[in-house]
């Protein structure tokens, strides 16, 4: 999966609609920093408070998308953006896209590493399941484990995040 590609796309249909009013606010609310009590629990990488929202969409009634970045855009060791799917009320994602200092360059540009870290509820299970990714080079991109993902931010030092 190229998750730039699908990574624009998400955001060009953020920019496209927006989720009601009410349940965008609601959900802002339950997902956003004060969540990351369950996000703790869950051993996801936690929102920061100085995130704001940059993009909502509601996909169907019962889906939604909501889209958090850093306030400022410096390049840093840091978590760039969060994008969650809430289901029926639920958390059904969360991924947080951390940035390197490493650059690399494609046919495309010059990128800076990547590292996404999500979690995932699988329909069929219905259990939580980790997709992690390295971008440090042209695809095809690398999955990686949690554990490699963890040790990836230790060698960053922004572990614990």
């Amino acid at each position: 999966m190229n998750r730039i590609f699908f990574f624009l796309l998400f955001v060009i249909l953020l920019s496209s609609s927006s989720c009601k009013e009410d349940v965008t606010n609601n959900y802002v609310t339950k997902f956003g920093p004060d969540f990351n009590s369950e996000r703790k629990k869950l051993n996801i990488p936690l929102l920061d408070t100085s995130f704001r929202l940059v993009a909502k969409h509601k996909l169907e009634d019962s889906i939604c998308y909501l889209s958090f970045s850093k306030s400022d855009d410096k390049d840093s060791l840091i978590m760039s953006n969060k994008i969650m799917t809430i289901v029926k009320g639920a958390l059904n994602r969360d991924e947080s896209c951390f940035l390197g200092k490493r650059k690399y360059v494609t046919i495309d540009g010059t990128f800076l590493e990547t590292l996404f870290i999500s979690l995932y509820k699988d329909s069929i299970s219905n259990k939580y399941l980790w997709d992690c990714e390295l971008h440090d080079r042209e695809p095809p991109y690398i999955k990686i484990t949690r554990d490699q993902a963890d040790s990836i931010l230790k060698s960053w030092n922004i572990y614990p995040y």
